[in-house]
């Protein structure tokens, strides 16, 4: 514990993401491994907007989550109520094998043959708190 990138408490992410790299600038765009046997469904990520008590419950069978904290939004893209979508104004949880797994044998396999089944599974929950 203790770094930025270090999310297994809850944290406010734009509190630590500052800290962070994301690709040259502050923020998130790295992938974390998710803890447990991939193949299975498991807790993955849970995020929570403390204004209303809105949160978002991620399991997934996937051995990595890529999280993206929209670094490089510039204001110039508009949402469906005219939200301008301005740099951190969101956050993504992409669930994944880990990136370079091509190229690394100790990492869970990535290369799908002819005839293989792709077979994973994401489940997001949405609730509030009361």
């Amino acid at each position: 514990m203790g770094t930025p990138y270090d999310l297994r408490a809850r944290v406010r992410l734009d509190s630590q993401m500052f800290d962070s790299d994301g690709g040259g600038v502050p923020g998130y765009d790295h992938n974390f491994c998710v803890n447990g046997t991939a193949g299975t469904l498991r807790p993955c990520a849970s995020v929570w907007e403390t204004s209303v008590g809105r949160y978002m419950h991620i399991e997934t069978t996937q051995p990595g989550v890529q999280v993206y904290t929209a670094n490089f939004l510039d204001g110039s893209l508009f949402g469906k109520t005219g939200s301008r979508y301005v740099k951190h104004a969101g956050v993504c949880f992409e669930t994944q094998n880990y990136p370079d797994a091509i190229n690394q044998p100790s990492f869970p396999k990535s290369l799908l043959r002819p005839g293989e089944k792709y077979n994973e599974r994401t489940v997001y929950t949405f609730g509030w708190d009361s």
